[in-house]
């Protein structure tokens, strides 16, 4: 529960961690803009009820935000998020329109100005494009699912359009793509937020009354989420290793994203024109990339702390010396080997070397 509401992983054990990491919910477990949505959820439910103006609701809900970024240690993910529905809030009270593309932009500026080397943080990274996702694709494709609930709809126009934007960025940085990633969000993501709204009631609530059989059912819930996703992490082809895209195949990604968001100038044959033209590209990128690995050599040292590691690779077969030692909480090669490997689309090793037993 403390995971779910102020980030604090130290209470999951390492293979819940890397259960979560592998369906790709692993941020549902550390503070990000999807808690913050969910405590604006709650805050503007509370205005409703107060039926509060635009200007009172943003006199509310300013202290709130910055008392949770506190709360949460400043985590930079949590006042990427309410950075942005500040300016957005504010926008709608003082400015007679607002768009969420401008508030996501003046976000970014502002940080940037703040601190420029943000803009080479993965955190950063991932944040603002899965925003972008949501800005662009999440309402067209809720449009597009008209006969499914509500709820349903919205969770999973949510999931995809997070998944369009941060595609790219999980395989440069992870070396992995959730293949079950949309499923498990669609479980997680609901959950995430009653299990948060509601602990965090049940938590104001055990301050005037011990409520403790509340929570114990709370942490029953958990303790079957994380049983269930130990569980999915365990199946065969759960998520699929890629090599890290370069810079010019995530540039084609995004130019074909945007060609189909509804950003673009209307008009069906510009349209198709320009998607045709990102594939004709993307296809000749994913070629010259192919066609240099097979043709090119690596030599490669890692970091594994304490002892050496070398990654060896001639055209499509890899070699690795070493694996460095063990340290108590530290396994080199489930953090820092097998990744690597995975960045680099390498599936097998065709030789191992060992100087000597650690």
């Amino acid at each position: 529960a403390v995971a779910l509401l102020l980030g604090e992983r130290e209470g999951l054990s390492q293979q819940e961690r890397e259960a979560f990491e592998t369906l790709g919910v692993a941020h549902v477990m550390s503070v990000s803009g999807l808690h913050v949505g969910y405590i604006l959820v709650a805050l503007f439910a509370l205005c409703k009820l107060l039926r509060l103006g635009r200007r009172w609701r943003l006199a509310l809900i300013l202290p709130c935000l910055a008392f949770y970024c506190v709360l949460t240690g400043l985590a930079p993910s949590v006042i990427r998020a309410a950075l942005m529905a500040s300016i957005m809030l504010g926008s709608q009270a003082f400015f007679a329109r607002n768009d969420g593309l401008t508030s996501w932009a003046a976000a970014g500026f502002a940080l940037l100005i703040a601190n420029p080397l943000q803009l080479l943080d993965a955190g950063f990274q991932l944040s603002f494009a899965a925003v972008a996702g949501l800005i662009a694709f999440s309402a067209p494709l809720q449009a597009r699912m008209k006969r499914l609930p509500k709820w349903c709809s919205a969770t999973l126009s949510t999931t995809l359009a997070a998944q369009i934007g941060i595609l790219p960025l999980l395989a440069l940085y992870y070396g992995r793509l959730p293949l079950l990633g949309l499923i498990a969000n669609f479980i997680a993501i609901p959950l995430c937020g009653a299990l948060m709204l509601g602990g965090g009631a049940i938590l104001l609530l055990c301050a005037v009354w011990p409520v403790t059989f509340l929570l114990q059912g709370l942490k029953w819930v958990l303790n079957v989420w994380c049983g269930v996703s130990r569980w999915m992490a365990d199946l065969p082809l759960i998520s699929l290793a890629c090599p890290a895209p370069g810079g010019f195949f995530i540039a084609l990604w995004y130019l074909g994203a945007w060609a189909l968001s509804p950003f673009l100038l209307p008009g069906a044959r510009r349209r198709a024109l320009t998607v045709a033209a990102v594939a004709v590209a993307g296809a000749g990128c994913v070629a010259a990339t192919l066609g240099s690995r097979l043709t090119s050599d690596d030599f490669v040292m890692l970091d594994v702390g304490q002892g050496n590691c070398v990654a060896i690779r001639s055209g499509s077969a890899y070699a690795v010396f070493d694996t460095g030692g063990t340290l108590t909480g530290y396994d080199p090669g489930q953090q820092v080997i097998i990744p690597y490997l995975n960045q680099e689309g390498c599936t097998r090793v065709s030789a191992l070397f060992l100087s000597h037993p650690h």
